[in-house]
């Protein structure tokens, strides 16, 4: 393929494409971390490093990963917490990520316990708590339009079981609240609430490429040309997607 483009997968626990991780080149982390499982990774912007997510003794953690040195090392590696989602903002200066002690489903509900959010410094990789949230039924984290970032957090009221409270939480992109609200849902006559979907595309920006899926696998697809080139072999349906600037990376989860 003439454009050379370079395809990058970030997911819960998915592939990395983008970056070859090789553990004999890396001398920071133990053998234990899988640095092929990864989500959320974001478009290098022709920086020196990123940020991703991948396991650390079994438990997702952040790491660092060097472009130059092909390497990577841990930022934030703790046993009674896993990283759940990682976002970086629209112009890779603000980082937040957030973790939880166990995930899963109960009694046909599911379930997220014991929630802490974090930011992280983008110039020297420290780690910030800025507020736990305790257990929830459901989570959803993401950039909103305006450049701010929200958690959305449902859970079922402590007074009335039948309520389920959708709290709302917006925060600026140094992780200082700025708006918080709390809908009130009687799951008997309203339904269970859902959280907002992801936004994204599987179109570029500039309109000349975009991703195709056609049973397990994935294509890239180039305007102007017949041919789809293979990705990758998933089994889930796509949740994320994004393009770096210049669309040199395509980013996506499942």
């Amino acid at each position: 393929m003439q454009n050379k483009i370079k395809i990058g997968c970030a997911a819960l626990f998915i592939f990395l494409f983008a970056i070859s991780c090789n553990n004999k080149q890396n001398k920071n982390v133990d053998d234990q971390i899988d640095s092929t499982e990864v989500r959320d990774t974001m478009p290098i912007e022709k920086r020196d490093h990123f940020l991703f997510v991948g396991k650390y003794y079994g438990k997702p953690g952040v790491f660092k990963y060097n472009i130059q040195g092909q390497k990577y090392e841990p930022v934030f590696a703790v046993q009674k917490e896993s990283v759940i989602s990682l976002n970086y903002s629209r112009d890779l200066n603000s980082i937040f990520f957030l973790t939880a002690r166990k995930s899963g489903t109960r009694g046909g509900l599911p379930f997220v316990n014991k929630i802490k959010f974090y930011r992280v410094n983008p110039e020297n990789q420290a780690v910030e708590m800025i507020e736990d949230f305790g257990s929830g039924n459901q989570l959803l984290a993401q950039w909103n339009d305006d450049g701010n970032y929200e958690v959305i957090i449902t859970s079922i009221d402590k007074t009335v079981s039948s309520y389920f409270n959708v709290v709302k939480k917006v925060y600026n992109t140094f992780g200082r609240l700025i708006d918080e609200r709390t809908e009130t849902y009687d799951i008997i006559n309203d339904g269970y609430p859902s959280l907002i979907p992801n936004r994204y595309s599987t179109v570029s920006p500039s309109g000349r490429y975009w991703i195709a899926a056609a049973n397990d696998s994935i294509f890239l697809k180039t305007a102007g040309e017949k041919s789809l080139r293979f990705i990758t072999i998933v089994n889930y349906d796509i949740n994320k997607v994004s393009w770096n600037k210049d669309e040199d990376f395509l980013f996506f989860s499942t």
